[in-house]
C-alpha cells in the first residue's frame, strides 16, 4: 500500500487537499482514513476496499481555524477474495476485521501548514 499526500503544504483558515492511496499488493486492501479532529477536518469517502493495482484519491478539507497540529491516520489490512466483489461493504468488512482480531497496519501523516 502506497500512501502520498498531494499538493504539498497547505495554508489559510480553510483549505482542501487529497490523499492518494495505491494498492500494490495482489490482494484487496481494506482502508479507513481518520483524523485528529472531526470538528476541524472533514474527510470524504473515508473507508473502502481497494482492489489490486487500483488507486484512489481521498479528499479532505480543513473546516475552521485552529492552531492544533493535525494528523491523518490510514488504517489498512489485506482482505480475502470474498470482500473483493462489487457489492462488498467496507463498513461490514471493518466489523468482521474487529471481531476476528485481524492485524491492522497504520500510517500516520502530519498535515503541514505554511
Amino acid at each position: 500500500m502506497c500512501v502520498s499526500k498531494g499538493g504539498g503544504p497547505v495554508s489559510g483558515e480553510k483549505w482542501e487537499s487529497s490523499l492518494s492511496l495505491q494498492n500494490t499488493s495482489q490482494c484487496g486492501v481494506l482502508f479507513k482514513v481518520k483524523c485528529t479532529s472531526n470538528a476541524r477536518i472533514e474527510i470524504d469517502d473515508c473507508a473502502d476496499i481497494l482492489l489490486p493495482g487500483n488507486e484512489v484519491q481521498v479528499p479532505f478539507r480543513k473546516k475552521c481555524a485552529g492552531s492544533e497540529k493535525d494528523q491523518l491516520m490510514v488504517l489498512y489490512c489485506l482482505v480475502g477474495k470474498q470482500w473483493m466483489g462489487g457489492d462488498s461493504s467496507a463498513f461490514r468488512c471493518w466489523e468482521r476485521v474487529k471481531k476476528q482480531d485481524v492485524i491492522i497496519k497504520r500510517k500516520v501523516i502530519d498535515i503541514v501548514e505554511k
